[in-house]
C-alpha cells in the first residue's frame, strides 16, 4: 500500500483502535476520545457536542452495555452504521454549529 494511501487510511484505523480500546477497558472517557478524533464529527461539532452526541448515542444501546460502562452513564454500541453516526450527526448540526 503507499504511504499516501495508508496515512489516509490511518485516520480511520486510529479511531478504530481508540474505539476497541474503550470498550475492552470499558472506560467511557476513551470513547470521548475516540469520537473527537473522528475527522468528519470533529470537523462538524465541538468538544462539548461531541460529549452530548456521544451520551445520547450511548444511552440508546445502555440495555447491552456492561455494567461497568453502563454505570458510567449510557453508552452507545461503537459499531454503528456510518448511516446513524450521519442521521445523529445531522440532529447536532441544525443551527447549534
Amino acid at each position: 500500500l503507499p504511504p499516501q494511501c495508508a496515512a489516509v487510511n490511518r485516520t480511520n484505523v486510529n479511531v478504530q483502535e481508540l474505539a476497541v480500546s474503550a470498550v475492552l477497558n470499558e472506560d467511557r472517557e476513551q470513547i470521548y476520545h475516540a469520537v473527537m478524533l473522528d475527522p468528519l464529527t470533529s470537523a462538524l461539532l465541538t468538544l462539548e457536542q461531541i460529549r452530548s452526541l456521544v451520551d445520547d448515542l450511548l444511552a440508546a444501546q445502555a440495555s447491552v452495555l456492561s455494567d461497568q460502562i453502563a454505570r458510567d452513564g449510557a453508552l452507545q454500541s461503537l459499531d454503528l452504521a456510518s448511516l446513524q453516526l450521519l442521521d445523529a450527526l445531522g440532529r447536532y448540526q441544525g443551527g447549534s454549529l
